[in-house]
């Protein structure tokens, strides 16, 4: 079992570790489309059965390289992100988009339903601020650039938890900020205690 990170590089090399063990299965979310054909490779060369989740392979297809791509219903998810941020806020206010700028199968369907949602269910709730990420460690500063322009922002939808979420969350309790409250992705250890504190700004994860 490996975690690379969202790192295409450690995800190459986390391959070739696996590999040295002989898997006859291989199971694993591509990081990068484009690169993850060389990443996997050798798990091809050696034969291994491949199923991926969530994302693509460029080049590849299902039934040769690999098997299939087993996936869930991301557009819902991210529709239940903005019933969500909708509760946590109420019909009317404000609130920051912080996507993760990549082409990302499940982010990116999260972000389309989400977007989608709020336009049609809760059009009283205003987006005014949006900004992307590829670097997960850049969300904070990006937060923090956000929150300077618009400090009565009432929520915030950021990607996924870790990583990301983690960088919202420590911009806002740097600012002294208890208003805005934050909906995102995925489950993270040390952010699910925070989501679970009462009167945090982490209301809610949609997965």
């Amino acid at each position: 079992t490996a975690d690379s990170n969202f790192d295409p590089a450690k995800q190459a090399a986390d391959v070739e570790t696996a590999m040295a063990s002989k898997p006859d299965i291989l199971i694993a979310l591509p990081n990068d489309p484009v690169s993850a054909g060389q990443a996997f490779k050798p798990a091809l060369d050696a034969g291994t059965t491949i199923v991926f989740y969530d994302n693509p392979v460029d080049g590849w297809t299902a039934g040769k390289e690999y098997v299939t791509i087993s996936t869930g219903d991301h557009y819902r998810m991210g529709q239940a992100a903005a019933d969500l941020l909708a509760k946590a806020i109420g019909e009317n206010g404000t609130y920051g988009f912080i996507q993760y700028d990549v082409v990302f199968y499940n982010s990116n369907n999260r972000e389309k339903g989400f977007l989608a949602e709020m336009a049609q269910k809760h059009p009283g709730i205003r987006n005014v601020a949006w900004t992307g990420f590829t670097d997960p460690a850049a969300v904070g500063q990006a937060t923090d650039a956000m929150l300077t322009q618009h400090p009565d922002l009432d929520g915030i939808y950021v990607s996924f938890s870790g990583g990301p979420g983690t960088g919202v969350l420590a911009s806002l309790s740097a600012a002294g900020n208890t208003h805005t409250k934050v909906v995102t992705h995925d489950l993270d250890a040390a952010n699910d205690v925070i989501m679970a504190t009462q009167g945090s700004n982490f209301y809610g994860t949609a997965i």
